[in-house]
């Protein structure tokens, strides 16, 4: 799909309105297991989560509470809100990606592997406060304009996200002249 205003006026409106979480696609008896905290193995990756919380990283010695104090209250919703545009890094992040650029900037620690263990409990963390919360992303051509002018001069590149059970992919596109760029999503 390229990102023209009848193109993208065409796909918006094939867009469900207001977005819906993936959670409402599930089965009765998954949603039923997901609602139950006791029965729900995710909560086992909750109750990491919460414990790297608090826990000091990096050459700074901060944790996440450091800046953030009580997740419970400072992240509820934020999960809601990604992928986004980060200004700082001029790029689009996913949730784990912030939390990376978060221990990177403010920790001073070392980035999280994706699908290592601490990224998993942290992003599983934040993403339970946000339960419930309606999906709040951005969406259309004005959040990727400046993925696209940072990162498309010269070619094709491809963004994976790698968190478990959600691949997208942004490709990126430069035409002859520079200053002509089309943006598309696929995946």
């Amino acid at each position: 799909m390229v990102f023209a205003p009848a193109a993208h006026a065409a796909e918006a409106q094939k867009q469900p309105s207001p977005l819906k979480s993936g959670i409402e696609f599930a089965s009765a008896d998954l949603r039923k297991l997901q609602a139950d905290d006791f029965a729900n193995p995710g909560m086992l990756w909750v109750a990491r989560g919460e414990k790297l919380w608090s826990e000091p990283a990096g050459k700074s010695g901060k944790s996440c509470a450091s800046c953030h104090q009580d997740g419970r209250a400072s992240m509820k919703g934020v999960a809601a809100r990604y992928p986004r545009v980060d200004p700082g890094a001029a790029r689009l992040v996913n949730l784990e990606g912030r939390i990376n650029l978060c221990r990177a900037r403010n920790q001073e620690a070392e980035e999280f592997q994706y699908e290592s263990d601490g990224l998993l409990a942290l992003t599983t963390y934040v993403a339970h406060m946000s339960r419930g919360a309606r999906v709040a992303v951005a969406r259309g051509a004005q959040q990727l304009r400046l993925v696209a002018h940072r990162e498309c001069v010269g070619g094709a590149v491809f963004r994976r996200d790698h968190a478990p059970q959600r691949v997208t992919a942004i490709r990126l596109t430069t035409r002859a002249n520079p200053r002509s760029r089309s943006v598309s999503l696929t995946g």
